[in-house]
């Protein structure tokens, strides 16, 4: 109908059909609070977003979704704030847990969408048939708090399977003026028990089951750790930067220092542990304190030059091999660990991390130190497998049950992230 004669009908309709008849006109739309969500359904779509989201941005991702081929399920947009992406696209089954795709880049990079986990913020388009099958009012009646979004749309996928697509399209930019995600223990506990997923922290290595099959949609993506053939061709390497580069001999003494101070000052003692040893070379700093080291490394050459570098020092720490994300040791044997330069390379990092906390005595020490993540750029691209920012650092460890003491960077020559957290 035009748009001039429906406008006619609802000027001069009687007060009491009005609601009705501009139901009618507008294909059924209905519109309701549920929580702190807003709805906006009709028969083709419903659109769920944040009070902060205006109107006429909601209506235009659900006539965008009108627009998109049928295997997608449900559409979100950029979420921006003073020109910088806060999110290109949403993700759970991730290395880093909640991870926001293109987070700290300009604005200028919203130029590609993509196929996303969910959408946990601002607005999302869901299909009718999608919602309905999904069960959408229950999950957003449930007790998500702010994670009802991503539980709606993370549901869509348990429903509908691998095959149904969720994306986020650079066509809207959202401005967010108010605060992010604050996810509490009560709404990370609910989404748990509802997925059988720690929102924050999803163990990617636990997710084979056939149960999983739908939570695998992007496995293919999910990267595995690269061989470390610089140890065959170079040996030793890090003793000769050491020795020759004095640049990284201050970030490896500064690195070491770090952790024997904060060691020293607590009130758990005992030997430490470096997790990704390589050639030994901060496993010899450490042992120059009073604890011995021991060190695991799963690269059989790397071990070899790591014990005749630490035999020929008589150094009171030695390197075997292991896996971090399957520790051969007690629980509780260790008073600190050390893993420099080594998340960015572990396929499933949440899995270490809660290795390495089990391994800790009550108390006791983790020191993170790796590459801070830089848009458009890797210090290693071949053998990184994610690059972390603080938040997601920080976010990741509190998740796996480490409190953190401080944080802070590297900067200079290097661009590093600093993080001391406590089991």
């Amino acid at each position: 109908m035009p748009q001039d004669i429906s406008d006619n009908l609802l000027l001069h309709a009687p007060p009491r059909l009005k609601p009705i008849l501009s139901n009618m006109l507008d294909g059924a739309k209905t519109q309701e609070s549920i929580g702190s969500l807003r709805v906006t359904s009709d028969r083709a779509s419903v659109v769920v977003h944040k009070p902060w989201v205006s109107e006429t941005d909601a209506a235009s991702l659900g006539s965008a979704l009108a627009r998109q081929p049928g295997a997608v399920a449900a559409i979100g947009g950029f979420r921006l704030r003073n020109g910088t992406i806060l999110s290109g696209g949403d993700f759970l089954l991730h290395p880093k847990g909640l991870h926001f795709r293109l987070r700290g880049a300009p604005a200028a990079a919203a130029r590609f969408g993509c196929e996303c986990d969910c959408i946990a913020d601002g607005a999302v388009a869901i299909r009718r048939g999608a919602f309905d099958v999904t069960q959408g009012r229950t999950l957003l009646a449930g007790d998500f708090e702010d994670l009802t979004m991503t539980a709606l749309t993370l549901g869509i996928r348990r429903a509908l399977g691998a095959s149904v697509r969720i994306v986020t399209l650079p066509d809207l930019l959202l401005d967010q003026q108010d605060p992010e995600l604050s996810i509490s223990s009560h709404a990370r506990n609910a989404f748990s028990r509802e997925f059988n997923l720690d929102p924050l922290a999803a163990e990617l290595s636990a997710l084979h089951d056939i149960e999983f099959a739908w939570a695998r949609w992007n496995a293919s993506l999910w990267g595995r750790p690269g061989d470390f053939s610089k140890y065959t061709e170079r040996g030793a390497y890090h003793w000769t930067s050491y020795a020759s580069h004095a640049p990284f001999k201050q970030r490896a003494d500064s690195i070491a220092q770090l952790l024997l101070s904060t060691l020293a000052k607590g009130a758990v003692k005992g030997p430490i542990l470096d997790v990704g040893a390589g050639d030994g070379l901060f496993s010899w700093l450490l042992a120059q304190s009073e604890y011995p080291v021991e060190g695991i490394e799963r690269e059989p050459n790397a071990v070899a030059a790591a014990n005749a570098e630490l035999q020929s020092r008589n150094a009171r720490a030695h390197v075997k091999l292991g896996d971090a994300e399957a520790l051969d040791a007690p629980d509780g044997s260790f008073a600190a660990a050390l893993l420099a330069d080594v998340i960015e390379h572990l396929g499933s990092p949440v899995k270490a991390l809660r290795e390495i906390r089990r391994v800790l005595k009550p108390g006791g020490i983790l020191l993170v130190v790796t590459p801070s993540w830089r848009f458009g750029s890797s210090p290693d691209p071949v053998h990184h497998l994610e690059e972390y920012r603080m938040d997601e650092l920080l976010r990741q460890l509190g998740a796996c049950g480490f409190s953190v003491r401080e944080s802070g960077a590297i900067k200079g020559q290097y661009d590093d992230l600093v993080a001391v957290a406590t089991r």
